[in-house]
């Protein structure tokens, strides 16, 4: 084990998987990306709050980050005016990977499913 410094000291590519928690607001931020290596990618597909929009815009403009891919925003929705989306070196998408027609069926048949079983007097079953 080692200390997140040292992971991001030695990264390549960094990517957050972490929960939005007061504790964690801004994990990202100036110093953080400053202690990552130089031409290191960064992947941010958790939560907005993570990571200091600036601050990634500063290390992806400076060449500090080779490039970033991101799905979440400090403020959603995202502005169409997001400095962020003005750079050449950053991938961002909606975060919608779970919106696939698999899911969306599976959620229907689950939600009928628990519907049938109050009626019923069972109970539903558990998540998805």
């Amino acid at each position: 084990m080692v200390s997140a410094e040292e992971v991001l000291r030695r990264s390549d590519v960094v990517s957050l998987l972490l929960p939005s928690l007061k504790e964690t607001q801004h994990f990202m931020n100036a110093k953080t990306f400053g202690l990552m290596k130089n031409g290191a990618y960064f992947i941010n597909t958790a939560r907005g709050a993570l990571v200091d929009e600036k601050a990634l815009y500063d290390a992806l403009a400076s060449g500090k980050l080779t490039a970033a891919a991101i799905d979440v925003y400090e403020v959603e929705p995202v502005s169409a005016d997001n400095p962020l989306f003005q750079l050449p070196n950053i991938v961002t998408t909606p975060h919608t990977a779970a919106e696939t027609h698999e899911t969306y069926r599976a959620v229907g048949l689950h939600t009928a499913q628990s519907i049938l079983d109050e009626f019923e007097g069972t109970n539903p079953p558990a998540g998805l």
